[in-house]
C-alpha cells in the first residue's frame, strides 16, 4: 500500500468524523431551538438556508446545476422530497419531543433497517458478517432506548 492511499484513506476518515461533529450539533442545537419554533418552520428555515449555501457553493465551484431529462428531475424531486424532506422534518419534530441523545441513539438503526427495505425491495443479498452487524446494531438501539426511557423518570425530590 502506497502512502497516497494511505493519506487519503486517513483524510476520508477525517472528513467522517467531521461531519459526524457536525450532525451532532445539528441534533443538539435543533433540540434547543425546537423549544422555541414549530417543526415546519424551522424545516422551512434550515431547508431555505442549506439550499442557499449549496447554490453559493456551486456558483463558486462552476457546478452546472443541469439536469439532463425529465425523468431525472423527477427522480430528484422524488428523492429530494422524500428522503430529505420528509426525513429532516420527522428528525425536527422528534427533537421537540425527545432528547437528542435518544433521537441519536435510535438513528443508529437506520443503516440496517434500510438493509431490510432493500432486500424485500430489491432482492438485494447480505452476509453473514452484515446481518450479524446489523442485528447487534438494532439490539444494541433496542437495549439503549429500553433503558433510558426508565432512566428519564422525574428524581424524587427529598
Amino acid at each position: 500500500m502506497d502512502f497516497k492511499h494511505l493519506q487519503s484513506g486517513y483524510f476520508a476518515d477525517l472528513l467522517a468524523v467531521l461531519a459526524s461533529v457536525c450532525f451532532a450539533f445539528y441534533l443538539l442545537i435543533t433540540e434547543r431551538v425546537r423549544e422555541e419554533l414549530d417543526t415546519a418552520i424551522l424545516a422551512a428555515m434550515s431547508t431555505t438556508a442549506s439550499a442557499l449555501a449549496l447554490l453559493a457553493f456551486a456558483a463558486c465551484a462552476h457546478v452546472s446545476l443541469m439536469v439532463p431529462a425529465a425523468s431525472s428531475f423527477a427522480s430528484l424531486i422524488g428523492l429530494g422530497v422524500v428522503c430529505q424532506l420528509a426525513g429532516y422534518y420527522c428528525l425536527t419534530y422528534a427533537l421537540g419531543h425527545l432528547p437528542a441523545t435518544d433521537s441519536s441513539i435510535v438513528l443508529l438503526g437506520v443503516a440496517p433497517l434500510t438493509a431490510v427495505n432493500a432486500l424485500m425491495i430489491f432482492d438485494e443479498r447480505m452476509t453473514i458478517l452484515q446481518l450479524l452487524g446489523g442485528s447487534f446494531i438494532l439490539l444494541a438501539v433496542w437495549i439503549v432506548s429500553s433503558g433510558s426511557a426508565t432512566d428519564r423518570r422525574e428524581p424524587s425530590r427529598a
